[in-house]
């Protein structure tokens, strides 16, 4: 069970399914990664948390990390650019609710994010590779963004729009059980950018219940089709790619908010 850390710049926040790839770069096969949202409206939080399991009854996670690995505290990482490349499906089998989007080497986001790693506790420095002898680690990072976003219906976002703003995140990994946790608070600015946690209650809204949390799993790869198995009820081939140009590190991480995970089926 082999989970590898992948990302261009850890932190960010989820997006719905791809666009929000924002803060990491990935390579990979998702099949069926946990992910519960925490912290939406209509809750009063000051922020909100993102949680991602990535060892489920789907199968077991691997998460590489193209840019942030061996950033230590004080370093920072810059991108200008995310790409979306693939099929993403995000279900939520308890309604049942099922969102399928395919992106054609799609521009989601251009401009300029730069990611600093503040403080890192239990590593010197951020691993490239996340498996069971990995100990655990947590730590802080602030971005900072300011570029286009094109238009994620699904987002909320119907037309190409300009938005920038400051994203602080604490971070964590439990090896123990293998679930990875961003923390995030956010500032913001750019007419019609409302932030990311309206794009993630846009989110909630669509195959949500619109109670402030949001539980669902999360396949992505060049192509993802229906089983018509409710144990497995999706089966990706390929990989999907969020890719940052140049490759230093994605942008967001909307749809995987924060350290970009790469699913990888068990077998």
């Amino acid at each position: 069970m082999k989970k590898s850390l992948l990302a261009g710049a850890i932190a960010a926040t989820l997006g719905a399914g791809s666009a929000h790839a924002f803060l990491f770069s990935l390579e990979g096969d998702l099949n069926g990664m946990g992910m519960v949202v925490t912290g939406l409206p209509p809750l009063p939080a000051p922020g909100f948390t993102v949680a991602f399991d990535l060892s489920t009854a789907y199968g077991n996670s691997t998460i590489w990390n193209t840019g942030l690995a061996g950033l230590t505290p004080g370093s920072s990482v810059w991108s200008p650019k995310l790409i979306v490349d693939g099929q993403i499906v995000i279900h939520n089998p308890s309604l049942p609710a099922t969102i399928n989007r395919t992106y054609d080497y799609r521009k989601a986001f251009q401009g300029s994010v730069t990611t600093t790693l503040n403080s890192l506790i239990g590593l010197a420095a951020l691993p490239s590779v996340l498996d069971t002898s990995t100990p655990s680690f947590s730590g802080s990072m602030t971005v900072n963004y300011s570029g286009v976003f094109d238009d994620f219906p699904l987002l909320g976002i119907s037309v190409p729009t300009f938005g920038s703003g400051t994203l602080n995140i604490n971070f964590s990994f439990v090896n123990a059980t293998d679930v990875l946790t961003l923390a995030i608070t956010e500032s913001f600015s750019g007419a019609g950018w409302n932030g990311f946690e309206a794009m993630l209650d846009n989110l909630d809204n669509t195959i949500g219940t619109n109670s402030g949390t949001l539980g669902a799993f999360i396949w992505g790869g060049k192509t993802v089709t229906p089983t018509g198995n409710p144990a497995n009820p999706f089966n990706s081939t390929g990989n999907l790619r969020l890719i940052p140009e140049p490759a230093t590190l994605g942008l967001l991480g909307l749809g995987l908010l924060g350290l970009a995970t790469a699913r990888r089926r068990t077998v």
